[in-house]
């Protein structure tokens, strides 16, 4: 479900979801980032039970998500 579906479920009526459109896509961008820096960071946590490198790639693509 895209950011405006979700406005408009939160109650944000159509033509207020028509006319923030792009500044709502520019805040999912920010969370979606947010998430995967989180997650990333997470694992980076976690080497001491998993290993550095195991750690560090799955940190390394997880921030590469946002790249494609």
């Amino acid at each position: 479900m895209n950011i405006i579906e979700l406005a408009k479920q939160a109650g944000l009526n159509h033509s207020t979801c028509e006319f923030y459109g792009e500044e709502l896509k520019a805040v999912e961008a920010l969370v979606r980032a947010d998430e995967r820096e989180a997650c990333a960071n997470v694992c980076e946590q976690q080497f001491s039970t998993h290993g550095w490198a195991q750690a560090c790639i799955a940190a390394s693509a997880i921030r590469a998500r946002g790249n494609t």
